[in-house]
Protein backbone atom coordinates (compact mmCIF):
# COMPACT_ATOMS: atom_id res chain seq x y z
CA UNK A 1 0.00 0.00 0.00
CA UNK A 2 2.78 2.45 0.95
CA UNK A 3 4.66 1.66 -2.27
CA UNK A 4 1.51 2.32 -4.29
CA UNK A 5 1.04 5.75 -2.59
CA UNK A 6 4.68 6.69 -3.34
CA UNK A 7 4.19 5.85 -7.00
CA UNK A 8 1.06 8.02 -7.07
CA UNK A 9 3.03 10.95 -5.62
CA UNK A 10 5.78 10.53 -8.18
CA UNK A 11 3.33 10.61 -11.06
CA UNK A 12 1.53 13.74 -9.85
CA UNK A 13 4.55 15.71 -8.63
CA UNK A 14 3.38 19.13 -9.86
CA UNK A 15 -0.35 18.87 -9.12
CA UNK A 16 -1.74 19.68 -5.70
CA UNK A 17 -4.68 17.48 -4.84
CA UNK A 18 -5.84 18.79 -1.46
CA UNK A 19 -3.92 20.80 1.08
CA UNK A 20 -2.94 24.19 2.45
CA UNK A 21 0.30 24.68 0.56
CA UNK A 22 1.10 23.52 -2.96
CA UNK A 23 3.59 21.06 -1.48
CA UNK A 24 1.05 19.25 0.73
CA UNK A 25 -1.00 16.40 -0.63
CA UNK A 26 -3.69 14.50 1.21
CA UNK A 27 -4.99 11.03 0.51
CA UNK A 28 -7.82 9.96 2.80
CA UNK A 29 -6.78 10.85 6.36
CA UNK A 30 -2.98 10.69 5.92
CA UNK A 31 -1.31 13.88 4.72
CA UNK A 32 2.20 13.97 3.29
CA UNK A 33 4.15 17.22 2.77
CA UNK A 34 7.26 17.36 0.66
CA UNK A 35 9.07 19.84 -1.53
CA UNK A 36 10.30 19.02 -4.96
CA UNK A 37 14.09 18.96 -5.19
CA UNK A 38 15.73 21.43 -7.54
CA UNK A 39 17.24 20.08 -10.69
CA UNK A 40 20.82 18.87 -10.44
CA UNK A 41 21.64 20.59 -13.69
CA UNK A 42 22.89 24.12 -13.30
CA UNK A 43 21.18 26.89 -15.23
CA UNK A 44 24.57 28.51 -15.83
CA UNK A 45 26.91 27.08 -18.40
CA UNK A 46 30.19 27.34 -16.52
CA UNK A 47 32.30 26.37 -19.53
CA UNK A 48 31.38 29.52 -21.46
CA UNK A 49 31.85 32.06 -18.66
CA UNK A 50 34.93 34.26 -19.05
CA UNK A 51 37.59 34.02 -16.37
CA UNK A 52 38.05 37.40 -14.68
CA UNK A 53 41.49 38.80 -15.35
CA UNK A 54 43.43 40.23 -12.44
CA UNK A 55 44.92 43.62 -13.16
CA UNK A 56 48.70 43.54 -13.22
CA UNK A 57 50.19 45.82 -10.57
CA UNK A 58 52.32 48.70 -11.72
CA UNK A 59 55.74 47.78 -10.33
CA UNK A 60 57.14 51.27 -10.92
CA UNK A 61 54.45 53.51 -9.47
CA UNK A 62 55.68 56.35 -7.27
CA UNK A 63 55.05 54.57 -3.96
CA UNK A 64 56.97 51.43 -4.95
CA UNK A 65 59.74 53.25 -6.78
CA UNK A 66 60.55 55.51 -3.84
CA UNK A 67 60.15 52.87 -1.13
CA UNK A 68 63.23 52.81 1.11
CA UNK A 69 64.97 55.73 -0.58
CA UNK A 70 66.08 57.19 2.75
CA UNK A 71 67.22 53.95 4.37
CA UNK A 72 70.88 54.49 3.52
CA UNK A 73 70.94 58.27 3.82
CA UNK A 74 73.96 58.52 6.13
CA UNK A 75 75.76 55.24 5.50
CA UNK A 76 78.91 56.92 4.21
CA UNK A 77 78.47 60.13 6.20
CA UNK A 78 79.86 61.21 9.54
CA UNK A 79 76.79 60.08 11.50
CA UNK A 80 75.38 63.55 12.07
CA UNK A 81 72.25 62.91 9.97
CA UNK A 82 69.49 61.02 11.77
CA UNK A 83 66.60 59.25 10.03
CA UNK A 84 64.02 60.97 12.23
CA UNK A 85 64.66 64.09 10.11
CA UNK A 86 62.92 62.26 7.23
CA UNK A 87 59.57 62.25 9.02
CA UNK A 88 57.39 64.87 7.34
CA UNK A 89 53.93 63.97 8.65
CA UNK A 90 52.41 64.15 12.11
CA UNK A 91 52.53 66.78 14.84
CA UNK A 92 55.86 68.50 15.38
CA UNK A 93 56.00 67.50 19.03
CA UNK A 94 55.75 63.79 18.12
CA UNK A 95 58.19 63.51 15.21
CA UNK A 96 61.02 61.12 16.00
CA UNK A 97 59.89 60.62 19.60
CA UNK A 98 58.92 57.43 21.46
CA UNK A 99 57.19 56.90 24.77
CA UNK A 100 54.09 55.61 26.53
CA UNK A 101 50.70 57.34 26.73
CA UNK A 102 51.46 59.27 29.89
CA UNK A 103 54.74 60.60 28.52
CA UNK A 104 52.99 61.54 25.27
CA UNK A 105 50.28 63.51 27.08
CA UNK A 106 52.85 65.33 29.24
CA UNK A 107 54.81 66.22 26.11
CA UNK A 108 51.66 67.44 24.36
CA UNK A 109 50.68 69.55 27.36
CA UNK A 110 54.15 71.10 27.53
CA UNK A 111 54.33 71.88 23.79
CA UNK A 112 50.74 72.94 23.10
CA UNK A 113 49.44 73.89 26.52
CA UNK A 114 48.83 77.56 25.70
CA UNK A 115 47.13 76.74 22.39
CA UNK A 116 44.75 74.09 23.72
CA UNK A 117 41.19 74.99 24.58
CA UNK A 118 39.77 74.59 28.08
CA UNK A 119 37.97 71.32 27.25
CA UNK A 120 41.07 69.69 25.73
CA UNK A 121 43.22 70.91 28.63
CA UNK A 122 40.76 69.46 31.16
CA UNK A 123 40.62 66.13 29.27
CA UNK A 124 44.41 65.86 29.29
CA UNK A 125 44.51 66.71 33.01
CA UNK A 126 41.94 64.02 33.86
CA UNK A 127 43.67 61.39 31.73
CA UNK A 128 47.06 62.22 33.27
CA UNK A 129 45.57 61.93 36.76
CA UNK A 130 44.20 58.46 35.94
CA UNK A 131 47.45 57.29 34.30
CA UNK A 132 49.55 58.60 37.20
CA UNK A 133 47.48 56.53 39.64
CA UNK A 134 47.67 53.48 37.38
CA UNK A 135 51.42 53.63 36.79
CA UNK A 136 52.20 54.23 40.48
CA UNK A 137 49.74 51.73 41.92
CA UNK A 138 52.35 49.06 42.52
CA UNK A 139 55.34 51.38 43.02
CA UNK A 140 55.61 50.73 46.77
CA UNK A 141 55.05 46.98 46.61
CA UNK A 142 58.06 45.06 47.83
CA UNK A 143 59.60 48.04 49.63
CA UNK A 144 59.55 48.70 53.33
CA UNK A 145 57.47 51.68 54.39
CA UNK A 146 58.58 54.10 57.14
Amino acid sequence: MALHIKNIFRSISRVCMVGISPHCRQISTASVCFKERPSTESQINWDRLPVPKKPKPDRWNEKRALFGENDCKDVLGDGSYHLKRNIKIGPLWLRGWRGNEMQRLIRKRNHQGAHLGPKAHEDIRKRLKYLYKRFNKYATRGRLRD
